[in-house]
Order: C-alpha cells, then sequence, then structure tokens
C-alpha cells in the first residue's frame, strides 16, 4: 500500500472509483488537503499543534474507512507515513487524557442538564471513544507498514502507540465505571449504537469493541430493572417519564456502587470552646469516618473527621491495603489530593490535610469531597462511611 505521500491533491482522478454514501471517503481527501499537514514535509522542525490536530483527523478519517470497510480509490488509499502517524498518536494522547479528567464532572453535570442536553453529552463522550478506534487502527496500520519494512522509524511511532494504548486503557477503565456505564447507557434507545454496528466490518463485526458488544444495553436493562422494582405502584411507573425513570435508576446505581462524599461534613467540624490551661486534652472525638478505594482496588483510604478542630488543626487520611489490615506504606512520599488540596504521605502511609485550607479550597458545603492519589483526575471510589448521629 503506498503512503500518502504519495497521494497527488493536483489531480486525484486516477484509479477507480467506489461508492461513498456516506462521504467518509471524501472526508480522507479532504484531510489530505489541510495546509497544515506540509509541515511534515520539514522534517528538520517539529510539527505545531495544528500540524498534529491535522494529521490527528486523517488518522480519524482514514480509521473510520478502515473500521467501517469503506473501500478508497486506489489513487486515494494508503497508509499514514511515520511522522504524521507520531504526531496524531501524540495529539490523540493529550485528547484522550483530557476527556479522562472531563468524566470526573459528567454525574454532576449531567444531573444539571435537561434530558436532551444529557442524553447529547453521553453520545459524545461514545463519540469520542469510537474516534480513539479509527486513530488506533490507522496508526497500528502505519507501525504495521514500517515493522514489515524494517524502518528505523518504528521505534518512534512504537513508543507513541504504547503511549496511546495506556490512555486509552485508562479511558476505557473509567467508562467502564458502574455509575459511568449507567450514564452511557441512556443512548441505547438512539440510533447512534445501531448505526456503528451495521456499518463494522471485518475483525470489528465478528468482535466488537466492548460499547457495541452488548454491555451498554445489559446495564441499560439492569437500570430499568431497578426502576420497575423500587417504584410503589404500577400507576405511579406509567405517570413516569422514560427519562426520569432512567434518572432515577442511575442514582440508586450509582449509591450502589460508591456514594458521594460532601463537602457538609468538613464545614460542620465545630470550633473547640476554649477551656482552663490545666484541663486535660483528650483525643478529638471522632464524628465520621469517611473511606475511599483506589480504581484497582487494591488501597482504601480512610478520613477520620472530628467533631471539633481549629482551622489551623490538620486532618488526617490513612492510606491502607484493601482490607484494611496494613498501612498503605508503598504510597510513600506520594502526592495526594484531598478536596483539591495536595499533601504528600509520610512514613506510615498517612497524609495531613490543614483543616482552614481544606475548606477554603472546597468553597461551600454542597462541594464533593474528593480524593486523588498520585494522579490528578484520576479519582478513588467513594465509599459509604461510618457516621455517628
Amino acid at each position: 500500500m503506498n503512503s500518502f505521500n504519495d497521494y497527488n491533491k493536483t489531480t486525484g482522478s486516477n484509479g477507480a472509483r467506489h461508492p461513498d454514501p456516506m462521504g467518509w471517503a471524501e472526508a480522507v481527501k479532504e484531510a489530505l488537503a489541510e495546509p497544515a499537514l506540509e509541515e511534515f514535509n520539514q522534517p528538520e522542525t517539529q510539527p505545531s499543534a495544528s500540524a498534529r490536530a491535522a494529521a490527528y483527523q486523517l488518522a480519524v478519517a482514514l480509521g473510520r474507512c478502515r473500521v467501517f470497510g469503506q473501500e478508497l480509490p486506489e489513487d486515494l488509499d494508503g497508509v499514514l507515513p511515520a511522522a504524521e502517524a507520531v504526531a496524531a498518536a501524540q495529539q490523540a494522547t493529550i485528547l484522550v487524557q483530557r476527556w479522562v479528567k472531563d468524566l470526573g464532572n459528567l454525574g454532576m453535570r449531567w444531573d444539571e442538564a435537561i434530558p436532551e442536553v444529557a442524553e447529547s453529552m453521553c453520545a459524545e463522550v461514545l463519540e469520542e471513544r469510537m474516534e480513539l478506534q479509527f486513530v488506533v487502527e490507522a496508526v497500528s496500520e502505519a507501525y504495521q507498514e514500517l515493522l514489515e519494512e524494517g524502518d528505523a522509524e518504528a521505534a518512534q511511532l512504537e513508543a507513541a502507540l504504547d503511549e496511546l494504548a495506556a490512555n486509552v486503557e485508562r479511558f476505557d477503565e473509567a467508562l467502564q465505571q458502574l455509575e459511568i456505564l449507567a450514564l452511557l447507557s441512556t443512548v441505547v434507545d438512539l440510533p447512534l449504537l445501531d448505526n456503528w454496528r451495521a456499518f463494522l466490518s471485518g475483525p470489528y463485526r465478528e468482535m466488537p469493541p466492548w460499547w457495541l458488544d452488548g454491555t451498554l444495553e445489559a446495564v441499560a436493562e439492569e437500570r430499568d430493572r431497578v426502576v420497575v422494582a423500587t417504584l410503589p405502584r404500577a400507576e405511579v411507573w406509567r405517570q413516569i417519564s422514560a427519562q426520569e425513570a432512567g434518572r432515577a435508576a442511575i442514582l440508586h446505581l450509582s449509591m450502589v456502587s460508591h456514594a458521594r462524599h460532601v463537602a457538609s461534613l468538613i464545614f460542620n467540624i465545630a470550633q473547640p470552646i476554649a477551656v482552663a490551661a490545666d484541663t486535660p486534652v483528650g483525643t478529638p472525638e471522632v464524628r465520621a469516618l469517611l473511606r475511599w478505594r483506589s480504581p484497582d482496588g487494591r488501597l482504601v483510604a480512610r478520613l477520620s473527621v472530628p467533631r471539633e478542630a481549629y482551622p489551623e488543626d490538620r486532618l488526617v487520611l490513612e492510606l491502607l491495603s484493601g482490607d484494611e489490615s496494613r498501612e498503605a506504606t508503598e504510597l510513600r512520599g506520594k502526592r495526594i489530593w484531598l478536596g483539591g488540596v495536595e499533601a504528600q504521605v509520610e512514613e506510615k502511609g498517612i497524609a495531613r490535610i490543614p483543616l482552614g485550607l481544606l475548606r477554603e479550597s472546597l468553597g461551600q458545603p454542597e462541594a464533593e469531597l474528593t480524593l486523588e492519589v498520585e494522579h490528578r483526575g484520576e479519582k478513588w471510589l467513594a465509599l459509604t462511611g461510618d457516621e455517628e448521629s
């Protein structure tokens, strides 16, 4: 297969034509005509953001044709040149890292949106994932050709592809959390998924990606089952719209999977009443014990929320093994962010967070009290806390 460097943009008219009802082949032609791609003809310079974006769009257009089986005319068909393939993978990595972070507040944005907008947000997330699949397909094709030709540029592309694959894996892990799956399952009644499935070609038709293999439909069925089981009377069920029923089920599934710790517990910590100097000071009475679990399930974090504390006091966050039987000393020296406040894990697997600074960062009692460990944007899952009355 020829490289796109051989494509004649001035004529582009040789070779047999193929039906292009969806305009996918035309999209490849348009992507090839993007002026920013000219930068790749100057190998001594690093591609600009515009050039990377153009290479990314070319990879999307070509990968879509491969995944959906759209044949390209001989004069238009080709593989990504090494430089463009590396740039496309790098741009995809930048985007997927941003998309992973955006998932952190998808639930909040979904709750606040009107049904049509909420549905559109979920469809957009799935479109992002599908777009990544197109890019991976096009870049992998280029890498395979470089390997077969023994091209030295294969090593650089392999590194870019490996980094992209690792970030795509993180995106998939985030997308497959129960709460996110429940949100994404609200699009199963749209034609989007069925359309994609109908277009899949070759190995993709035989083994669809997870968002097209029935996973979302299974989650939607479970969501509906929960709604039916928890509604008090049949007539109430009939009065509730499908969208509101979905919202009720998602709320239930979210509560089953993990709670949302809110900042009100932190703002409700009272300031101690001054006592005489000779009055003994005991251990602060604990009002609540909040827990989080790491995304891989191996570790647990535990925050003791006292009934009383001064603003300059520090709350203690314990990092433990999954069964809470030992200190997570392997995290020593790592950074954590509780409610956006950064701290460092000490020798015995604990981190100390100034109460006043935490309140300032949270801003209001309604804010979510989140925990991130080692990586910003990767939230630990909040578990039900052992609160006292």
